[in-house]
């Protein structure tokens, strides 16, 4: 949880039955910001409301730099629509890179064989 009026930058909005999307476009929106120079922390959240994830770029701040902070992402097209919004005392759930799925080629034969 971030400290008392704290707000985030708001990358993207997902599903809340499905971690490993959010994962994956949390991975996608720092490999993003990395190539653009960015050094940034990526994160999800979990919101209590309505219990989807979301991705978040950078750590809490002040209003007036969650909001400059937002129309940066969007003039870098790190997220067409990034806004910035209080912390409604979401559930830090980590932060990127997360592990990614990989299969091997021999994983890949014995699923053919079944």
């Amino acid at each position: 949880m971030s400290p008392p009026g704290a707000w985030l930058v708001l990358l993207a909005t997902l599903p809340g039955d499905d971690l490993k999307l959010a994962e994956g476009v949390a991975n996608e929106k720092l490999r993003a910001a990395r190539d653009q120079g960015r050094v940034s922390t990526v994160s999800i959240y979990k919101t209590r409301l309505r219990g989807r994830y979301v991705v978040v770029l950078g750590e809490p701040a002040g209003r007036s730099a969650a909001l400059a902070a937002a129309a940066e992402a969007r003039r870098r097209n790190l997220s067409a629509d990034a806004f910035a919004e209080a912390d409604g005392g979401w559930e830090l759930i980590g932060n990127a890179p997360f592990p990614t799925e990989t299969r091997s080629a021999s994983s890949n034969r014995d699923a053919d064989r079944l």
